[in-house]
Parts: structure tokens; C-alpha cells; sequence
């Protein structure tokens, strides 16, 4: 295989050589929306004061858990703007409350969201729920968070990932064997 040089004029190197010149155009457009080229104290300023989303009424309101770890929707708005194209696909492999698929939605992108913890993914759904009634949301938890939904995972993401079966050989069993 070639490795990515312009000497080989691989497809690795044209597109990562079309990546890099994207890259720069948009870095270039930034650079034009700032103060005239100057680095800025902070590049971000984005406060994290949420407190009564549609997101949080709504896990309040069928007595989920919202998840622990959320950003701002400004900070995956700036990212997604800035890297992203419309119609382009955005991947989050820890979605956790999927805000990143909610900014991505917003901006006319298609995503993509994993996450480890299927309630957290269930709830994630409130982010793309305009105003329901109370019993229309239980209904909506009631039906994301049943067993009724297909999780597709094979025996070694569960083994890997969720750690429902132990491993079959570990470091513990081996110190075992050599002191017997």
C-alpha cells in the first residue's frame, strides 16, 4: 500500500491535501470575522448556566435522570459551523445528552450519536421534542425506553464495553496458577 505522498499522488494524500486546504479557507473566513486578525483573549466565551431547558422540564417531568456532563449548544454549534458543510454528517461517540446532535440538527446536518448508557440516549430524544403534555412525554419515555426498541450489540461490545461477562483469562487468574 503507498503511503500518503505527493510523489505516489495516492487518494489518501489528495484528500487529505483537500481536507487541510478546506481547513485553511475557514481558519482564513474566522480570521476576517474577528478583530481584524487579532488573537482574541478568549476565542470562546460561552457561559454553561442551563438551567430550564426543554431538555431538563422534560426529564423532570418523567422522573429521569438528565445526564450529569452537559455542554452548551454554543460549543458544538461553533465546531460544526466552522468544520462542517450542510448536508454533512456529524459522528458524536459519546452523545451523552446529545447536544451535539440537537446543533447539528439545527444547522441542516445529518448525525450520527453512540452512547453507553441506553437512558441517557432515551432521554437525549427531549432535545428534539417541542412542547408535549405530561402524559404524551411519559408516553414517549415509556416507548424509548422499553425493551420493544432493537439494540443492536454483538457478545464482544457487550463483553468490552458494557462489562456484562468477565474476560475468560485475567492477571488476577494467572498470579493464581503460578503460585499454585
Amino acid at each position: 500500500m503507498c503511503p500518503a505522498s505527493p510523489r505516489c499522488g495516492s487518494r489518501n494524500y489528495l484528500r487529505l491535501r483537500q481536507l487541510y486546504s478546506t481547513f485553511l479557507r475557514k481558519c482564513l473566513r474566522l480570521r476576517h470575522l474577528t478583530n481584524g486578525g487579532a488573537i482574541p483573549s478568549n476565542l470562546l466565551q460561552i457561559p454553561n448556566t442551563e438551567s430550564n431547558s426543554p431538555y431538563l422540564r422534560h426529564c423532570a417531568t418523567v422522573g429521569t435522570k438528565s445526564h450529569p456532563a452537559r455542554f452548551p449548544e454554543k460549543l458544538p454549534t461553533f465546531f460544526i459551523e466552522f468544520l462542517t458543510d450542510p448536508g454533512d454528517t456529524v459522528l458524536d461517540i459519546f452523545a451523552g445528552s446529545n447536544t451535539s446532535g440537537s446543533a447539528a440538527e439545527k444547522l441542516d446536518r445529518h448525525w450520527l450519536a453512540f452512547e453507553k448508557d441506553r437512558s441517557y440516549l432515551a432521554a437525549s430524544a427531549f432535545r428534539f421534542v417541542d412542547e408535549l403534555s405530561a402524559e404524551g412525554l411519559a408516553a414517549l419515555w415509556d416507548r424509548l425506553n422499553s425493551d420493544d426498541l432493537p439494540v443492536e450489540v454483538n457478545r464482544q461490545q457487550r463483553e468490552l464495553v458494557l462489562m456484562e461477562a468477565p474476560a475468560p483469562f485475567t492477571a488476577k487468574r494467572r498470579r493464581q496458577k503460578r503460585a499454585q
